[in-house]
């Protein structure tokens, strides 16, 4: 059976990617993804907010890289909950995780608006990583933005990007987008090579007794269905037309999971939430759980699979999609009776 698939122009040996966490930050616990069949990982985010305060210094990164090559690197493993990474030990420990496993390593960069802390992705590449995630995250607060204001920062830092880097570069973005079809169409046109579905948003609780607002950012649950659906929904509409890759990043909890996600037009899905409830060795039972359903199916490789259940097969998918909503809350109301 063929698990094998291409995303961002690279060939992976089956969909399986681990998503950024504090898994990914630690060397061990990257080789150890590897060993249990993790096809690449993403590394966690490095945040602008610490890269504007960091000029960047070119003869620490000669240093870096002559103590990368020379195997003289003494990068802890990380601990996770610790502080954001500063971008010089970002650098460090991408190169260091990069000599110490054979799958792709992609670095990923959490970013709201253009600025300096833009050149830090041509260090990235410098230092060796196999792709670059966007992370696009901010929260438009200010009334006087439009919808095409906010879509054109997404773009425009696509496009400084790519200006400074020729690895392939996925746009990891939120749902919440007015027109997500042309958002997908203009990133292409910068220089994306991918999309990334998506990126979960931070939602605060309220502290009612104390009056503070409480930072809240749970993982996902293989009890709820409905952070999968969201994902699932938009890859069957916009796979039949796009040509960027497209990864599923949220609510993969099974091997059954993943195939809906290849089914609806992923190239790949991403896993955190469930490596980091049931550690790395989660990833090779996740596999094993792919290649059953596959063998449900009666699919040899997995382009027999990708897409079989998007929007191409319908000459009018906003008709399909009106009369699937009427039918889901006709049978709702029937059944309630």
């Amino acid at each position: 059976m063929d698990l094998t698939t291409t995303y961002l122009g690279m060939k992976l040996r089956n969909p399986f990617i681990a998503g950024a966490s504090p898994l990914t930050e630690q060397v061990d616990a990257v080789r150890e993804l590897e060993d249990y069949g993790a096809a690449a990982v993403v590394l966690p985010s490095l945040y602008e907010e610490r890269m504007r305060d960091k000029p960047i210094d070119r003869s620490n990164l000669e240093r870096l890289y002559a103590r990368a090559y020379a195997g003289s690197l003494t990068v802890g493993s990380g601990t996770p909950g610790r502080s954001p990474i500063e971008p010089l030990q970002y650098l460090e420990r991408l190169a260091h995780i990069k000599r110490r496993v054979n799958i792709p390593v992609m670095a990923s960069m959490s970013c709201t608006a253009l600025g300096d802390w833009i050149e830090y992705s041509r260090l990235i590449a410098d230092a060796g990583a196999d792709a670059l995630e966007l992370n696009i995250y901010f929260v438009p607060d200010d009334p006087a933005l439009t919808s095409a204001d906010i879509e054109q920062r997404v773009v425009d830092i696509v496009t400084a990007v790519r200006q400074r880097v020729t690895i392939p570069i996925a746009v990891k973005i939120s749902p919440f987008y007015t027109a997500l079809p042309h958002l997908i169409a203009e990133i292409a046109r910068a220089g994306a090579n991918g999309a990334v579905l998506f990126t979960r948003a931070y939602q605060p609780d309220i502290d009612v007794e104390r009056r503070v607002v409480s930072p809240t950012l749970g993982l996902s649950h293989v009890s709820d269905q409905s952070e999968l659906l969201l994902r699932l929904r938009w890859l069957a509409i916009l796979s039949p037309w796009t040509t960027l890759s497209l990864a599923l990043s949220g609510a993969v909890h099974t091997g059954l999971d993943a195939i809906k996600a290849i089914m609806s037009g992923a190239h790949a899905v991403q896993v955190v939430s469930s490596l980091l409830n049931a550690g790395p060795a989660y990833m090779e039972s996740l596999i094993e759980q792919f290649e059953l359903q596959m063998h449900r199916t009666r699919a040899t490789c997995l382009g027999e699979l990708r897409g079989c259940l998007n929007h191409a097969a319908s000459a009018d998918p906003g008709a399909v999609e009106r009369a699937q909503y009427v039918t889901a809350l006709h049978s709702w109301s029937t059944a309630a009776r």
